[in-house]
């Protein structure tokens, strides 16, 4: 062995060896670690705060599809005050984590939650739940989530990375490390400067780096990719895919507190102009009603209704700015008539 590889193995583990006891000491109470994974104990409560200041009778959350959903036309029609709650690159695992801890939460939570979703994403839990999509799924989540995170982040992990995670701690609390990372960069400097809290940071980011800030084309081509991901076939499969989804929480926690589900499918520019849907998903779409409505929940699709025009989006899922109140009208209409006639409402 060279003398060049022995100083490079000495100095490696001159670093290695102190960095993992410096993260043992940091972060776990025992060795070999229990491998117990999960969120952060921080989330975010101004959402909650603004539901128990605002009491309202619906609550709207989704992805940027319904970013331009206009919340007074709802209230309008719905003859309810809604809340719209957009989270961007967001799925059903961010869905389900406010409808825990914000909605659920609220001291007086609403009557009905409406899930606006695409695809095949009610039924894929860890769709958007890694990368930088974790940190904003970290701001609704708290350690307590263990069941969630076994859904999404944790699913499918390998025997290796069970192995490395139970053994290496530097590896294992990784995510950690890179949390308090961004968070230390995140936050240091405006509140150092500006006496800007977490929280206020969270607001901050929200507002700068909303969808309309970005490049439209450049956020449309994302999408696009983003919806490759989850558009597989094998994804469509209902009944292989709904027993390890977070749907059946959402249905459950929502009949326990009595609270009315109602599932809004996102409708496409391509649909709203008439392109027909293949029989996969139109199969999907069925099953996906049927298993919602025996679990006490409301299924809407407003592309049956044909209401929404192709020249009133920007993108293939996002309306245009002009056109926001005629269609957040023509959406909350669809629902409003569901509602109607659904037993119990």
């Amino acid at each position: 062995m060279s003398k060049k590889l022995i100083l490079f193995l000495a100095f490696f583990f001159a670093i290695f060896i102190p960095l993992n006891q410096a993260v043992l000491r940091r972060y776990a109470a025992q060795y070999p670690l229990d491998n117990n994974r999960g969120f952060e104990a921080y989330i975010r409560t101004d959402y909650r705060a603004m539901i128990n200041r605002e009491q309202p009778r619906a609550v709207v959350i989704g992805d940027s599809a319904i970013r331009e959903l206009d919340a007074a036309v709802f209230s309008d029609i719905l003859d309810r005050k809604t809340l719209v709650f957009s989270a961007p690159g967001s799925g059903s695992a961010y869905w389900y984590l406010f409808f825990r801890h914000q909605v659920l939460e609220a001291q007086n939570p609403p009557d009905v939650v409406l899930f606006f979703f695409r695809g095949a994403a009610l039924t894929e839990p860890d769709y958007l739940v890694n990368g930088s999509y974790r940190i904003r799924l970290e701001e609704v989540a708290s350690w307590e989530d263990a069941d969630v995170y076994a859904l999404t982040v944790g699913k499918d992990q390998d025997a290796l990375v069970n192995l490395l995670e139970r053994y290496l701690p530097l590896f294992a609390y990784r995510s950690e490390i890179y949390q308090q990372a961004v968070a230390q960069v995140r936050n240091g400097l405006p509140g150092w400067l500006l006496n800007c809290d977490a929280m206020c940071v969270d607001n901050a980011f929200d507002q700068v780096f909303d969808d309309s800030q970005i490049n439209a084309i450049l956020w449309e081509d994302l999408l696009r990719e983003l919806d490759k991901s989850i558009d597989r076939p094998e994804n469509y499969d209902f009944n292989a895919r709904v027993g390890s989804s977070l749907l059946p929480l959402i249905l459950k926690d929502a009949r326990h507190a009595g609270i009315l589900p109602v599932f809004v499918r996102v409708e496409y520019r391509s649909q709203a102009a008439g392109e027909p849907e293949d029989d996969l998903t139109l199969e999907y779409m069925q099953e996906l009603q049927h298993y919602i409505q025996q679990n006490g929940g409301l299924y809407i699709d407003p592309t049956k209704s044909g209401g929404l025009e192709p020249e009133m989006y920007r993108d293939e899922i996002h309306l245009n700015y002009e056109d926001a109140a005629a269609a957040s009208a023509i959406i909350a209409q669809d629902i409003a008539d569901q509602l109607e006639f659904f037993p119990g409402d």
